[in-house]
């Protein structure tokens, strides 16, 4: 946003410097350049401390500084070029927002950019320079949208599986973490027992196989609000939301019986409050892994989220 800013000064400089419309309201566009000047410097040097908030209120600025330049622009030539900068907005809201919102802005802008046009232009040139722009606009923040939303999904999901990687799985802790009320949940590791030995013997491709099946056979088990992410070579997390210790010891038993063929899998199990940081669970329910792990594997060791706590409940029994 501050680069779009510095741009927005920019562009005001050769109306300043070389004066080439008549018609141009000269104060106005230094009062922009001014104005974009001091945001962009602003949002650049305090990038560290700009919320949400914060970049909702500079975007309003940003959409009435460009319908003040048409204004400015005299209703001519300039004010037909400074309509080009909504293809800016509509890049960034395209990039930065929920398609919603991205609604939202555009037809804020397209609201404060008609009154604009309709103050200094005649009807015809109105709606010649709004309808174009508006389309460009809207056009560069659907595709962009699509792009960004490619992008995200490639960048959280697990290529072989198609499951959320480890940076979704962060993600989704933290959207946990977020809410004014936790809710209870349950953390489960899951690791194969037996997957280094099928790479060795049948090959990688084979490996692939396993990983694919068993994400498969997982997932079908899980509800709509768990999540199951594969986060390393043959480990994988869920997390069920809104879940207690009953359910979630019956979901773990059912994920060691969806497991057939050459391996097993060792899982380890913590229940909490879902309060505080929840990185916390993850290492806890990884600690009750290596407990499967060491009980031969193929088994559930579920253990309390504190780790100065005794065990819930021992290794329990081993898959077939």
């Amino acid at each position: 946003m501050a680069g779009l800013f510095g741009a927005g000064a920019v562009v005001c400089i050769p109306t300043l410097l070389l004066r080439p419309w008549s018609d141009v309201v000269t104060a106005g566009v230094l009062f922009n350049f001014v104005v974009a000047s001091a945001t962009a410097i602003s949002l650049y040097v305090f990038r560290a401390h700009v919320g949400t908030t914060l970049r909702h209120v500079a975007l309003t600025v940003g959409i009435v500084a460009v319908a003040l330049s048409l204004v400015w622009g005299g209703g001519g030539v300039a004010t037909a070029l400074y309509s080009v900068l909504y293809l800016w907005i509509g890049v960034y809201v395209g990039a930065q927002f929920s398609a919603k919102t991205a609604v939202r802005y555009l037809v804020f802008a397209m609201v404060t950019g008609g009154a604009a046009l309709a103050a200094v232009c005649s009807v015809a040139a109105a709606l010649t320079i709004g309808i174009t722009t508006l389309v460009t606009a809207a056009s560069a923040a659907l595709v962009v949208g699509i792009l960004t939303a490619r992008v995200q999904s490639l960048a959280n999901c697990d290529p072989l599986t198609g499951l959320p990687n480890r940076r979704a799985l962060t993600g989704h802790l933290e959207y946990l973490e977020a809410r004014r009320r936790p809710k209870s949940l349950a953390v489960i590791t899951l690791d194969l027992d037996g997957f280094k030995s099928v790479n060795d013997e049948f090959g990688h491709a084979a490996g692939d196989d396993v990983l694919v099946d068993v994400a498969e056979n997982w997932s079908v088990l899980l509800r709509d609000g768990d999540v199951l992410a594969r986060v390393g070579g043959d480990e994988f997390i869920a997390v069920l939301d809104d879940c207690d210790t009953i359910r979630a010891e019956a979901v773990a038993e059912r994920l060691v019986s969806a497991v057939t063929g050459p391996v097993t899998v060792s899982v380890g199990l913590v229940c909490c409050d879902g309060a505080g940081p929840l990185a916390k669970y993850l290492a806890r329910s990884d600690e009750a892994v290596y407990r499967s792990k060491a009980g031969g594997g193929g088994v559930v060791t579920a253990l309390n989220p504190s780790p100065e706590g005794v065990d819930s409940r021992p290794a329990q029994r081993r898959s077939a």
